[in-house]
């Protein structure tokens, strides 16, 4: 194992498009039955998380990590356990929406981490691509929110002036 990693910048993004939908999946409501599409993609994560894992990661990658994880929540990609059921399947919508944009960000933008992985990267796109196909056709405007989240708050690239534009 790598005491820093290289390119923390890439590094940061992996570590967020991967550790963002691994806490969707795992804070899946449990008064909902499973998504067989959603568990196929939890094993591929797994295994692409580890190939992530560095001794020390710098002050700035954390940082940037711990601002985007608030933004997450802030904007709406969370749910309560005390919230109704609707409102539980929609704030996991949105954190699912919003974690497979930054997914798609570290596979498309941060080639030092993805390249060494790629057949397991590009299964794990495959299979979010899917899942998210499915979601985004039952529930569109969890979708739009989810991508709202990230690409105008949560993303370490955020434009906040997308805010007006993606929520139409």
């Amino acid at each position: 194992m790598i005491k820093y990693p290289r390119d923390s910048r890439q590094h940061r993004d992996c570590v967020l498009g991967v550790s963002f939908l691994i806490s969707t999946i795992d804070y899946w409501p449990a008064w909902r039955g499973r998504l067989a599409s959603v568990d196929k993609v939890r094993p591929l994560l797994a295994k692409i998380h580890h190939s992530l894992e560095v001794e020390r990661i710098p002050e700035g990658e954390a940082r940037d990590i711990g601002r985007a994880c608030d933004a997450a929540a802030d904007y709406g990609a969370a749910y309560d356990s005390e919230d109704s059921r609707e409102e539980q399947y929609s704030g996991w919508l949105r954190m699912w929406f919003m974690g497979a944009c930054a997914f798609e960000d570290a596979y498309r933008l941060s080639e030092a981490w993805v390249r060494p992985f790629r057949d397991l990267w590009d299964r794990a796109a495959e299979a979010i691509a899917k899942a998210s196909r499915g979601l985004a056709k039952a529930h569109p405007q969890e979708a739009i929110d989810g991508e709202r989240i990230w690409c105008a708050h949560a993303s370490p690239y955020a434009h906040p002036e997308l805010e007006e534009w993606i929520s139409g």
